[in-house]
């Protein structure tokens, strides 16, 4: 059976995406069948990997619409995942704007925190590993998320906002634990963008540091977006020392996660 791992956080611009699709990648370059699911409207994964979400016939929207509509007997989840290109042991279940109208929808569904779990029976035992990047929000999609995944990954800034609305997100995932999903962990924090130059970026990395279990600091670099402009992410080919680094960073996390 699968890892399942949700990449979340309620704030926008962590690096939720880059961070998917990197570990993800380091998933597959080590041998492991790998499955990222696209679980935001904005369909950010999915044109990462330098597709285009309206080119998928199926994803994840039509997975949602037909559970929504009560025609999961005949749906055929393994046609909404596609291979990576470029990328052995890489797969992606896409998504498309569509989502967030299913997202509305999802409230008229009995068990709705349950609809992406089984969305997911017939496939979980395909995979090694199952990453999933979380919408920017705390809603249905985010929900769904957290109660289909063993562990979770929180990328954040280390900035005085993004270290107050992490208790936010971790109230949320006290309550999934104890309603819903037993088995959910957190595992940590992924800081992302850092600069140490910064006095007000070191404070709060100390006090990160202080509370959570901080499993890689990721150096704020043009070279991640060089990568999601070739479709491909840095940790296939960097290109520099400080692209080398954040290998580095991401392949401490991707460690943390094989061997917990």
């Amino acid at each position: 059976m699968s890892k399942i791992i949700a990449i979340c956080n309620q704030k926008g611009g962590v690096a939720k995406t880059t961070t998917t699709y990197n570990i993800a990648t380091l998933s597959a370059m080590k041998g492991y069948k790998t499955l990222m699911i696209d679980l935001d409207s904005q369909g950010s994964l999915t044109i990462s990997t330098g597709a285009e979400p309206l080119d998928f016939e199926i994803n994840i929207a039509t997975l949602f619409e037909e559970m929504i509509n009560k025609k999961s007997k005949n749906m055929d989840v393994r046609s909404a995942i596609y291979p990576v290109e470029g990328i052995e042991n890489l797969y992606l279940i896409p998504s498309i704007i569509d989502l967030a109208t299913k997202e509305a929808l999802l409230n008229t569904v009995t068990a709705k925190e349950l609809t992406l779990k089984r969305i997911l029976e017939k496939v979980v035992d395909d995979y090694d590993y199952i990453f999933i990047d979380c919408s920017p929000s705390l809603g249905n999609l985010t929900i769904n998320a957290l109660s289909a995944s063993d562990y979770l990954i929180i990328p954040t800034e280390a900035d005085y906002l993004s270290y107050r609305g992490l208790g936010d997100l971790l109230s949320v995932v006290d309550d999934i634990k104890e309603l819903i999903n037993s088995k959910l962990e957190f595992l940590g924090v992924i800081i992302t963008k850092y600069e140490s130059r910064l006095k007000d970026a070191n404070e709060v990395l100390e006090h990160l540091q202080s509370k959570y279990d901080v499993l890689g600091i990721v150096k704020k670099s043009v070279s991640i977006k060089d990568g999601i402009y070739a479709g491909l992410p840095l940790v296939v080919s960097p290109k520099n020392e400080i692209a080398k680094e954040i290998k580095e960073e991401y392949e401490k996390v991707f460690n943390y996660i094989e061997n917990y």
